[in-house]
């Protein structure tokens, strides 16, 4: 199975989520460009050295069929009695090359696609929403 590969970028200086529309890499020379849709248009704009963070989508929806980027904070809503929920950031690469959840207690947590050992609820970024990791609830 393919999962779908695709981006959204944080505009750190305007403070707000943009769809992107492409990505193009130059390589040998670090540049990494990102078309954004602005008013149904594409801009484009550097990520290295600008005000851009690009996220990738994980492949996964949440149980409210929201989808799953890194960077988002999400809330583990576990399927056995013997787990707890637990609160915490998606991040890629942090422990191997998978997509995993960092929590404030500083574990990391896989991020499960078949819903059979827990499901998840997007509840805000780590932009936006960073008081939602402190609490941790």
């Amino acid at each position: 199975m393919m999962r779908e590969i695709k981006f959204r970028a944080w505009d750190s200086q305007n403070k707000k989520m943009l769809k992107v529309a492409g990505v193009e890499i130059i390589s040998g020379r670090g540049i990494v460009s990102v078309g954004t849709l602005l008013h149904d248009e594409v801009v484009y704009g550097k990520v290295n050295g600008s005000n851009l963070s690009l996220n990738q989508f994980t492949g996964i929806h949440d149980k409210n069929g929201r989808e799953i980027y890194e960077c988002d904070i999400v809330r583990s809503i576990p399927r056995s009695k013997h787990e707890k929920s637990f609160v915490g950031a998606v991040h890629y690469g942090r422990v191997d090359p998978s997509f995993t959840i960092h929590d404030k207690d500083g574990h990391d947590f896989r991020l499960y696609s078949s819903g059979k050992c827990r499901t998840y609820e997007v509840i805000g970024n780590i932009f936006e929403d960073k008081q939602l990791l402190e609490a941790g609830e």
